[in-house]
């Protein structure tokens, strides 16, 4: 009867621990996502200063003063300002997929070595707000 009870009250323990565990759980999948910065998504309109983005399955209303994005593109948030999101564009390296905020492109790839100088001058050419020569 006192082994019995024992086991008993272990499982009891054990038990409510696990719930406690799924009830914690479940409130933090509860929080509502903001897309802080350094988070990439996808253009689901044209920006073209306003448009609106989708960041980890949430849509967003952003802006992009600099930056002509179009639908489909992947973008990158810079900050999130008075309810909207600041967003620029992701340059992609031709050569491995190796994704960067047009803001921070390096002139070689970190993770191939590829060099990218071309196709951020074309990019800039494509998309700047300001016509560059």
């Amino acid at each position: 009867l006192i082994l019995f009870s024992a086991l008993l009250a272990t499982f009891l323990f054990i038990l409510i621990i696990i719930v406690i565990i799924f009830i914690k759980q479940r409130e933090r999948t509860k929080e509502k996502f903001y897309p802080f910065p350094d988070r990439f998504g996808k253009a689901i309109s044209d920006i073209n200063p306003e448009g609106y983005v989708r960041v980890f399955g949430e849509i967003w209303f952003a802006e992009s003063p600099s930056w002509k994005i179009s639908k489909g593109d992947e973008i990158y948030v810079k900050q999130l300002k008075e309810g909207k999101v600041i967003v620029v564009p992701v340059i992609k390296c031709p050569a491995c997929g190796a994704r960067y905020p047009i803001t921070e492109v390096p002139q070689r790839c970190t993770s191939c070595g590829f060099n990218l100088t071309d196709v951020v001058f074309d990019y800039f050419r494509k998309h700047a707000r300001k016509k560059i020569v």
